[in-house]
Parts: structure tokens; sequence; C-alpha cells
């Protein structure tokens, strides 16, 4: 019966050692959930901070993008109407040449076309 006895307090002392072990594991993890939500904050600030200076760096590159892109295209059309006035001259100056190779590149275009039929 002493064997029972002493075994009843060694029993409630590792409830009791348990049950702190518990306690002090839940305050921990409420502790580290606190964190993370303080963490998630900071996280959520910061994103939407450099989201608008990402936003607005992507929209001054776009914009330097388009810029060049407009200056080729004016380029593009300058060179375009050069070849145009050179195309015009030829055919003014040599008009059967002119009248001959349009035929000549009908003639191409035509056959190249009724061969994939």
């Amino acid at each position: 019966m002493s064997t029972q006895i002493k075994s009843v307090p060694k029993e409630a002392a590792r409830e009791s050692e348990f049950d702190e072990a518990r306690s002090a594991l839940a305050a921990q993890i409420d502790t580290i959930k606190t964190d993370l939500a303080s963490l998630a904050d900071a996280v959520r600030h910061v994103a939407v901070a450099g989201g608008g200076a990402a936003k607005a760096e992507a929209t001054r590159r776009a914009s330097d993008i388009a810029r060049g892109g407009e200056g080729a295209a004016r380029a593009a059309l300058a060179k375009a109407e050069g070849q145009k006035e050179a195309a015009l001259g030829f055919a003014r100056r040599e008009p059967a040449l002119a009248l001959a190779a349009a035929a000549g590149a009908g003639l191409l275009i035509g056959l190249f076309a009724s061969s994939r039929r």
C-alpha cells in the first residue's frame, strides 16, 4: 500500500508539470501568432509602398519605350516617303522600264500564287 500512496503524488506532480508545459507552450504560440500578424502587416506595407514605386517605374519605362518607338516609326515613315519619291521619279524618267518591271513583278506573283493551289 505504501507504494500506491507514493505514486499518487508523483502522478499529480507529472500532471502539474504537464499543465505548466502546456501553458508555456500556449503562451509561446500566442506570441508567435502576434509576431506573425505584425510581420504580415509589415510585409503588406512594404508591398504597397514598393508596388507604387514599381508601378511608377514601369510607367516611366513604358513611356520611354513608346517615345523611342514613335521616333523609330517617324524615321521609318520618312524613309518610306523617300523611297516612294525615288520610285515615282524613276517611273517619270523611265516609264517603259517601270511598266515592264511592274508587269514582270505581277507575272511572278501570279506564278507563285497559282503554283500553291
